[in-house]
């Protein structure tokens, strides 16, 4: 099984620039803690920060073509929360046998 983590762009290419960009002055830090959980029982993991980044789905969706992940979790908040729905749209269309998963505060407070 392999896992790639995403954070989900805040402004991005994806979403044509509705929103404006802000500088992420914190890591991400509940992403982080996952990859290390996977990373010590050995579960192939990559994280994507997208939102650092400003990635656009289609770098994004190299990068899945480049590590050919099973499993996609993509990262959310209350801001984010409209393209990280956009954003797992696109992956299901182009990747349609990837289980994708969200989490992150608005999910987990929201749910």
């Amino acid at each position: 099984m392999r896992v790639l983590l995403i954070t989900t762009p805040y402004r991005s290419k994806l979403y044509k620039g509705l929103v404006k960009q802000t500088p992420a002055t914190m890591p991400f830090l509940g992403v982080a803690y996952l990859a290390a959980v996977l990373e010590k029982y050995k579960i192939p993991v990559n994280l994507l920060d997208a939102w650092g980044e400003n990635l656009s789905f289609e770098e994004i969706k190299e990068e899945i073509q480049n590590f050919k992940p099973d499993i996609i979790g993509i990262t959310c908040n209350a801001i984010t929360f409209g393209i990280s729905v956009e954003l797992a749209k696109k992956i299901k269309f182009s990747f349609p046998d990837i289980l994708i998963v969200f989490g992150g505060p608005y999910v987990s407070a929201i749910p």
